[in-house]
């Protein structure tokens, strides 16, 4: 396993979730073509990118400080919903969900590059934003995504955030970054406590040290890539990265 390519390779994937979402695409294949089975890959991705996503949140301190009321709503079914994804990978193992991760991440895709369309129509015809239960179901939902798979998880909560509040794409796009470690980060939680408790090679953990320190620099350039583009080059470039997330799944 070449540590260079996984330093490389966190590095890439954390300023990638930071600036759109996604970065998984990059940790994740990078640790298969390592020889790890796809449970294992997912699961030493999602601990080793922790580093990135609290370094990206940091970053966003002060416009999440300002949002005081979003992101206590957004915590707790992140949470609930990470850990619960979790405990679903290792509980049914990744076939199940890999079926259906393509389809996900296409939506997910398509509801970035529509967004202003579709939130419009959904405003006029089912107004859901600003709808306490549909932002709590909506963010359990995805966060369960999270736990269990990861891959894209950014974009699906880019998408998600974007029609269900009515906020600045920066904003959006903050909130998008601190559900990661919320959902994804718990989720990598049970992943470590399972492996403590029952020893399994679920994480590998000779691939974390330089996959997290790639991932650790990522971050902080992830986040003043993010806030240095245009909302609909932002847009673009989510959606970009998840149709390229499903197709690679589907062929592969």
């Amino acid at each position: 396993m070449s540590q260079l390519w996984l330093f490389i390779a966190g590095v890439a994937a954390s300023v990638v979730n930071a600036a759109a979402g996604g970065g998984t695409l990059l940790s994740f294949p990078a640790l298969m073509a390592a020889g790890l089975s796809p449970l294992q890959a997912n699961a030493t991705s999602a601990v080793a990118l922790q580093a990135g996503l609290l370094t990206s949140t940091l970053e966003y301190r002060d416009l999440l400080s300002r949002m005081r009321g979003d992101v206590r709503r957004l915590l707790p079914p992140c949470i609930a919903g990470g850990v619960l994804g979790a405990l679903l990978a290792l509980w049914l193992g990744a076939r199940v969900f890999a079926a259906v991760v393509p389809f996900l991440l296409a939506a997910g895709a398509l509801g970035i590059l529509l967004q202003p369309l579709v939130a419009r129509v959904l405003e006029r015809h089912l107004a859901l934003q600003d709808r306490p239960a549909a932002f709590t179901a909506g963010c359990f939902l995805i966060a369960i995504y999270c736990g269990y798979f990861g891959a894209g998880g950014g974009i699906l909560f880019f998408a998600a955030l974007a029609l269900l509040l009515k906020r600045p794409l920066d904003e959006v796009n903050a909130l998008k970054v601190l559900s990661l470690p919320a959902s994804n980060g718990f989720g990598a939680l049970t992943f470590i406590a399972f492996e403590i408790a029952r020893p399994g090679g679920v994480v590998v953990w000779r691939a974390v040290p330089l996959l997290a320190l790639g991932a650790l620099i990522g971050g902080v350039l992830g986040v003043r890539l993010a806030k240095r583009l245009p909302a609909l080059a932002l847009r673009l470039l989510s959606g970009a990265i998840g149709i390229a997330m499903a197709v690679y799944i589907l062929l592969k």
